[in-house]
């Protein structure tokens, strides 16, 4: 074969690699006259984020336990962290909510009755008064667990309360 001719195939070869590799790949330059910021990124590039609402703080669910003269009804509620239950007085006895166990009431809190009594700050889960017919008391849960109570007045009356 002559010397030219395959220099000539070469070339050809040499052309269509450098266009398929090279060629296809390459984007024209755009003019662009738009803004750019300290990046380099023109500013209509950069995303701003502006959330579409603002998100409420949770719900606080309070869920209502009844005290009859036959017990607590219901006797096992389910609730979430920060959720309150009120315990209101149907019954013609007095009605006194204590975390387990009788008589100390130290499962929720770790102290027993004589040290969070009066339970000013409302953390102890422990009404520490015997409230009459009419009357309520809620208590806000802010540990998880599984929470046993009593009617100090009358400790044949227990319920739970778990909190998630």
């Amino acid at each position: 074969m002559n010397k030219s001719i395959i220099l000539v195939l070469v070339i050809i070869i040499v052309a269509v690699l450098i266009y398929t590799f090279w060629g296809q790949n390459a984007e024209a330059p755009v003019e662009n006259n738009m803004p750019v910021t300290g990046s380099g990124v023109p500013e209509t590039a950069v995303e701003t984020v502006t959330p579409a609402q603002t998100t409420a703080a949770p719900q606080v669910a309070s869920v209502t336990v009844t005290y009859s003269d036959s017990g607590f009804a219901s006797n096992s509620v389910e609730i979430k962290i920060g959720d309150s239950v009120s315990f209101a007085n149907k019954s013609t006895q007095k009605m006194w909510v204590g975390s387990a166990m009788h008589p100390t009431h130290a499962v929720y809190s770790g102290t027993n009755l004589t040290e969070h009594c009066p339970d000013a700050d409302n953390n102890d889960f422990d009404q520490c008064v015997g409230s009459d017919l009419g009357t309520s008391w809620s208590f806000t849960f802010n540990k998880a667990g599984t929470w046993r109570y009593h009617n100090h007045m009358n400790t044949s009356h227990f319920g739970t309360v778990i909190v998630k």
